[in-house]
């Protein structure tokens, strides 16, 4: 597995802003999503980082566990899935590994009247 470093993510999240004009808000969201997933990625045996359905399903239940929002793991999940898209379209990794995961509509509300 191709080792991810920290200037493939300054490059990322330079592209959301020359790219997509987002906000300063919206991108340091973007990057502590990041480093969160990368963070929780690293094995106990070693410091190389598994990519794997398996390995993203148990940081989704271990969001829940912690009590996070549905919307809130819906925006970590978007973010994860945008930046290894550019992983992909770099060369830096074969496949995203969030391809492989679905992740669920966002439940909007009904309007009040």
């Amino acid at each position: 597995m191709p080792k991810i470093e920290k200037s493939n993510i300054e490059n990322f999240l330079e592209s959301l802003i020359s790219e997509k004009g987002l906000s300063k808000n919206t991108i340091e969201s973007y990057k502590s999503d990041i480093n969160q997933f990368l963070e929780r990625q690293t094995t106990s045996k070693s410091s190389e980082l598994i990519f794997s359905r398996k390995s993203i399903e148990k940081y989704i239940s271990m969001m829940n566990d912690l009590g996070f929002e549905r919307s809130t793991i819906l925006r970590k999940l978007s973010s994860l899935g945008h930046f290894f898209d550019f992983l992909v379209t770099e060369n830096i990794l074969k496949d995203n590994p969030f391809s492989q995961i679905s992740i669920p509509k966002k439940k909007s509300k009904l309007p009040i009247f």
